[in-house]
């Protein structure tokens, strides 16, 4: 099943309203990936879709992202809205590469990516 094709008791994979964008920051500078996921063809998260809840995971060159200690890297899903955000603090050239948002269901999955480059 595709994502946006009905599954569950006529709920629907995620998808993205709006995807990341490339970013280009400096050493030393924060950056911010936002994406909004929908499900149903609507802005938000509808009866529907909270029945088969949307899960929101992060990516930087293929690792999984969450939150640390040092807070470095903030991860803030409104599920309500569809607001899906990576902040990244004091950006550096190990944080440059391919950002990635998977959002998914159980009816299906959405995925979007975005490059970061660290300007030295």
């Amino acid at each position: 099943m595709g994502s946006g094709e009905s599954g569950v008791d006529g709920a629907a994979a995620p998808s993205f309203k709006r995807k990341t964008m490339d970013q280009k920051v400096n050493n030393g500078s924060g950056a911010m990936f936002m994406a909004m996921v929908q499900c149903q063809g609507v802005n938000n998260l509808d009866d529907k879709c909270e029945q088969t809840p949307v899960k929101v995971s992060w990516f930087l060159n293929g690792e999984k992202v969450s939150h640390d200690i040092s807070k470095r890297y903030i991860t803030k899903t409104d599920l309500k809205s569809g607001k899906c955000m990576l902040t990244i603090a004091d950006c550096s050239i190990h944080d440059e590469g391919v950002i990635k948002c998977v959002a998914e269901n159980e009816c299906g999955i959405a995925e979007c990516s975005s490059k970061l480059k660290v300007v030295i």
